[in-house]
């Protein structure tokens, strides 16, 4: 059974992308630009609570870069990647992280689509890499992971630029986008269950950053119904950014804390 399931993911995977494909072009609807939000809290940020919630996503970037640099050095964290290309992968998803949050609060400032690429760009390269790191670390994967993150890391670049060139074109195109992003939300879980890791590390962690991430799309999705039942104290889109930022946080815990066999 367990030996199936990895071509069950990849079967999965063509699947969706093949119904992307057959899909008619997605354009952005510029109504997601009008958050609910948008007080000026702080003089000079507009938006003040979409742009500062973006500050846990730094915070845990930063904590996970020290972590790829320390591991090097210290012979007990040095046991959180196996092999060379998993601390690339790991050092991507930080940077990644403090780009989100660059790219992030610079949309914020002053929402549009040209802004809102600086957001994506950075948050593909985290979902990629992420996706390669996982994949490898699962029992009989590691050669998948290892060679797809390259491909996955331009996939994910690719998507964007298409999206945004399609946008200034007049005729949006979000299917690639939405393709990254969702793929591995759909093959994480399956291969969570079904397959063994081959570090010495708890599932918790994986399955608390999958919650946080289906709250933060439910609360992005939610934005002014948040807003208004927090009696216009927070919105959806700022509990979104928090949510988000305890993925993150549960990322790294589970990439500090695994351990290869010695």
């Amino acid at each position: 059974m367990k030996a199936i399931l990895p071509v069950f993911a990849i079967i999965i995977l063509g699947i969706t992308a093949a119904t992307m494909y057959y899909l008619d072009p997605i354009p952005q609807p510029l109504e997601y630009h009008n958050f609910a939000d948008n007080r000026e809290l702080v003089p000079h940020i507009p938006n003040t609570l979409d742009v500062l919630s973006n500050i846990p996503f730094a915070i845990v970037g930063l904590m996970g870069i020290i972590h790829c640099f320390s591991s090097t050095a210290d012979p007990r964290r040095r046991l959180s990647f196996a092999h060379s290309w998993e601390r690339v992968a790991a050092f991507v998803i930080y940077a990644a992280l403090v780009g989100v949050a660059i790219g992030s609060s610079y949309y914020h400032l002053a929402p549009s689509n040209p802004a809102l690429f600086w957001d994506r760009l950075p948050m593909t390269f985290c979902f990629m890499a992420f996706f390669s790191i996982f994949v490898g670390e699962r029992e009989g994967l590691a050669s998948v992971g290892r060679f797809s993150f390259g491909p996955l890391i331009c996939l994910g670049l690719w998507s964007v630029s298409h999206w945004l060139a399609t946008e200034l074109e007049g005729k949006g195109d979000l299917r690639p986008y939405l393709l990254v992003q969702y793929i591995p939300v759909c093959v994480v879980p399956i291969l969570l269950a079904f397959t063994s890791p081959v570090y010495d590390t708890s599932p918790w962690y994986l399955i608390s950053a999958f919650l946080t991430y289906v709250a933060a799309k439910v609360l992005e999705v939610y934005d002014p119904v948040v807003y208004e039942l927090t009696n216009h104290m927070v919105s959806g889109h700022t509990l979104k950014h928090l949510a988000a930022g305890v993925t993150g946080l549960c990322l790294y815990l589970h990439l500090l804390r695994r351990r290869a066999e010695e």
